[in-house]
């Protein structure tokens, strides 16, 4: 099976039909016409009466681009739950390449490290693992923070290892790599997002 694209945009079985189905449908008596709003979208209405079914699309021309170098990129997709994009807190970098840099956190995993996909990126502290050092969880089901530490990494607080996830507080300090942070919570008793 290879899925190619024709010269029109549409993708199709090229080991299934010939040519591409969607021309050949058009071709073969579709009515349509094409319109272009003033937001760079443009509509194509297709109605085929030879077919049991119709169809109508609405293509953005910024996500489907003709273009050779489009046809592989990746859109998207946001979640349309409200609420996980609110800020439930911050780390401040108190010692090490990064310090007085801040550092938002969000409801759920907040992953920690070097890698640019990272949720909390500290891209200066080589000690940091790139692949994710250790975890500052908000769990607003019980409007907590945790720190849970990944499985071969050091993660020092008040001089200790933390072996075992651990509840944050305001005020609290946590050492990972050559890097000191200080949690602060914007999510706390009686100040929580539960009602947006």
């Amino acid at each position: 099976m290879a899925i190619i694209r024709c010269e029109m945009g549409h993708f199709y079985d090229d080991n299934r039909d010939a040519e591409c189905p969607m021309c050949r449908q058009m071709k073969d008596g579709a009515q349509g016409d094409v319109t272009e709003g003033w937001d760079g979208q443009r509509t194509v209405s297709a109605f085929y009466p030879a077919a049991e079914w119709q169809r109508e699309q609405t293509i953005s021309l910024e996500l489907y681009c003709r273009e050779q170098e489009d046809a592989e990129r990746t859109i998207g997709i946001f979640s349309k739950m409200k609420g996980n994009d609110y800020v439930a807190g911050w780390l401040v970098c108190v010692e090490g390449p990064e310090k007085g840099r801040d550092y938002r956190l969000y409801h759920g995993f907040n992953r920690l490290g070097r890698g640019t996909d990272m949720d909390i990126f500290v891209g200066e502290d080589p000690a940091i693992s790139r692949e994710g050092h250790c975890n500052v969880v908000y769990d607003a089901k019980n409007n907590q923070f945790l720190l849970a530490p990944v499985k071969g990494n050091l993660i020092y607080r008040d001089g200790r290892l933390v072996q075992f996830a651990e509840q944050l507080k305001t005020g609290d300090r946590f050492t990972a790599g050559n890097s000191e942070f200080e949690f602060i919570a914007f999510c706390r008793e009686g100040h929580t997002w539960e009602n947006e």
